[in-house]
């Protein structure tokens, strides 16, 4: 999937990070989401993007370390929570 018509968009850029999870792409979902973050380090939802594509690259203390940004953004997220036990549970020592 090639970058959004409006580069400055940070919501377009986390459409295109979801399509390329969707299409099973986590390094450029990555880029993706790591270019809306940059656009909007206050939106959790880059960060989320961001967590899942670090989860689905086995690099599971990253995609902690975004999903806990995302429920800081953003405390009263049931996505940014859900996405940050998603995360969790694939660190040993979990819920620690």
């Amino acid at each position: 999937m090639p970058p959004p018509s409006d580069r400055a968009d940070p919501r377009a850029w986390c459409g295109v990070a979801a399509a390329r999870l969707r299409r099973d792409r986590p390094e450029e979902a990555l880029e993706a989401a790591r270019q809306a973050v940059d656009r909007d380090p206050h939106g959790e939802w880059g960060h989320r993007l961001a967590s899942l594509a670090l989860e689905r690259l086995g690099r599971d203390s990253e995609a902690v370390a975004s999903a806990q940004e995302a429920v800081r953004l953003a405390p009263g997220s049931w996505a940014a929570r859900l996405r940050l036990a998603g995360a969790l549970r694939r660190l040993p020592a979990g819920w620690r």
